[in-house]
């Protein structure tokens, strides 16, 4: 069987379900993990799942969020199209339609969890990336954060924004 999004959710109820007590390791396949504390967590389909305890109540919940992976792996599709060289001869709206697709399949992909800072972290990247391109094409140097690429400026292109889009999924319930 294939491991898909519904196992990974599964996975987190059970493990929010589960007494405190009775949760100590977890064997992932290639090490174990140890769950106690919160102070390790793993990786399974693109998540990084980590026991984390709520500031408010002092409880612990399984927490998911995009993995390091998965960030590189965004980060590095955002900049195969908005680095090479032959691009400045193209306006940035053409590189604007090559991205939102990109960012919005990512963005429905991870939007489950705790994914909030880390959709954050791709925007503030997303944007960064498109003022060096629009700095080059017009042969100045830096990024001009006050002067010209403002949030108004990134907003303007409408470049799909991924903050915003997180989903807080209801706890799975056992069929009988």
């Amino acid at each position: 069987m294939v491991p898909s999004l519904y196992s990974v959710s599964e996975a987190h109820y059970k493990v929010n379900l589960e007494p405190r007590s009775t949760i100590h390791r977890l064997y992932t396949g290639a090490r174990i993990v140890d769950l106690r504390d919160g102070g390790d967590g793993f990786d399974f389909l693109g998540f990084h799942l980590r026991l984390v305890r709520s500031q408010r109540y002092g409880k612990w919940y399984c927490q998911m969020w995009p993995s390091g992976r998965a960030m590189a792996s965004i980060r590095a599709k955002v900049k195969a199209v908005t680095a090479p060289r032959y691009r400045l001869q193209q306006p940035i709206g053409v590189l604007v339609t090559e991205l939102n697709p990109v960012l919005r399949g990512w963005g429905n992909y991870f939007q489950w969890g705790n994914s909030s800072r880390k959709f954050g972290e791709i925007d503030s990247y997303v944007r960064e990336r498109l003022a060096l391109f629009d700095s080059k094409k017009r042969q100045k140097s830096g990024r001009r954060w006050g002067e010209v690429h403002t949030y108004a400026w990134a907003a303007g292109l409408k470049v799909h924004r991924l903050s915003g889009s997180i989903r807080y999924g209801q706890p799975a319930t056992g069929v009988t």
